[in-house]
């Protein structure tokens, strides 16, 4: 959402030069005129941008919080104490094949 904001004031910015450089070329306004219209865009872009930082933070915290209620209703781990801790004679070779650390 933030480049999609960003281009769109970008965009407002180029617009007003563009306008306003051609009206003052042809005498119709000033130089101060196309400055606030410049700061007109920046203060109607910066809370749209606000809004959508805070629609990001929402959807990061939406989708922080699925993950961990996925994690919480998990079933749980079935009893393993019957299993045995060791082995009683260990013999051979271990081999590491197609093992990929990243």
């Amino acid at each position: 959402m933030m480049p999609i904001m960003s281009f769109v004031g970008n965009l407002g910015y180029v617009a007003v030069c563009v306008v306003g450089g051609a009206m003052a070329l042809n005498g119709k306004i000033g130089f101060g005129v196309i400055v606030a219209f410049m700061m007109y865009v920046r203060y109607f872009t910066q809370p749209l941008s606000q809004i959508a930082q805070a629609v990001q933070s929402l959807q990061s915290a939406a989708a922080a919080g699925e993950r961990v209620f996925e994690f919480l209703e998990a079933e749980e781990m079935e009893d393993e104490t019957e299993k045995k801790t060791s082995l009683e004679k260990a013999s051979g070779y271990v081999e590491f094949d197609h093992v990929k650390f990243g």
